[in-house]
C-alpha cells in the first residue's frame, strides 16, 4: 500500500497536482507510522535475532569469555581464602524481581568487584550477586531456598538458595563454600560440586557462552 502511495505521489509531482500531492504526502506518512506501530513486535524480534545471529556472535562470545575469566579468577581467590560467595548468571528467564529487592550495582563485572562484595564484614557478603548482560546488576540478593527433602543436611543456606533459584529459573549459579572452600555450580535444580577452576570454566563456557 505504501509503495503504491509513493508511486501516486511521484505521478502527482510530475503532473503538478499540488493539492493531491500534499494529500498523498499526508496519507503516506500516516501509513508508514501505522505500519511501524502495527509491526513493532515483529521488528523487535527481528532485531533480537540479529543480535543473536552468527554475524555478531564472535563479539558476544569474546565478551562473555572475558566475564567467565573474571568469575573464575574471583572464585579461585575466594575459595582459597574460604570466603563464601553466590553468583547467579541470568539467561532466558529474567531475574529482575530479585534485582528490584536488592542493592542495585549496574557495574562492569571484574574479579576485584566480586571479591570486594563478598569480603567478610561487607554489608552485602551474605547475599547473592546477579549478573545480567555481562554486568553485575545487583548484590545482596535473596533467593528462595529449595524445599527438596532428599538433600543432605550438610548443605548450607548458600547451596539451598542456589538450588532454589535454579529450580525456578534457568540461571547458572556458582557457589563458593565458606566452610570447605569448595566451588560448585547449580543449573536446572542440579548441583555439581567440587569443581576445579578448569572444570568450572568449561561448564560456564558450555552453559553461558554457547547459550548466547
Amino acid at each position: 500500500v505504501v509503495v503504491g502511495m509513493v508511486g501516486f505521489l511521484y505521478v502527482a509531482d510530475l503532473a503538478g497536482l499540488i493539492h493531491i500531492k500534499e494529500l498523498l504526502k499526508w496519507v503516506t506518512s500516516g501509513s508508514a507510522f501505522a505500519l511501524i506501530v502495527i509491526f513493532a513486535p515483529e521488528m523487535r524480534r527481528g532485531l533480537q535475532r540479529l543480535a543473536q545471529s552468527r554475524l555478531l556472535s564472535p563479539l558476544l562470545h569474546e565478551h562473555s569469555s572475558a566475564v567467565i575469566s573474571e568469575i573464575i579468577t574471583a572464585t579461585t581467590k575466594l575459595a582459597k581464602n574460604r570466603i563464601g560467595a553466590l553468583i547467579a548468571i541470568e539467561r532466558d528467564v529474567g531475574l529482575s524481581e530479585y534485582v528490584e529487592n536488592a542493592v542495585k550495582v549496574d557495574a562492569q563485572l571484574t574479579s576485584e568487584l566480586l571479591e570486594t562484595i563478598f569480603y567478610p564484614g561487607s554489608a552485602l557478603h551474605d547475599g547473592a550477586v546477579i549478573v545480567q548482560h555481562d554486568r553485575v546488576a545487583a548484590a545482596g540478593c535473596l533467593f528462595p531456598l529449595t524445599d527438596d527433602p532428599t538433600l543432605t543436611k550438610s548443605l548450607g543456606t548458600r547451596h539451598r538458595a542456589a538450588l532454589g533459584i535454579s529450580e525456578e529459573t534457568d540461571a547458572i549459579v556458582v557457589i563458593v563454600s565458606e566452610e570447605t572452600g569448595r566451588v560448585s555450580l547449580c543449573v536446572e535444580g542440579k548441583l555439581i560440586g567440587q569443581l576445579t577452576p578448569d572444570a568450572l570454566s568449561q561448564l560456564l563456557q558450555e552453559l553461558y557462552s554457547d547459550h548466547r
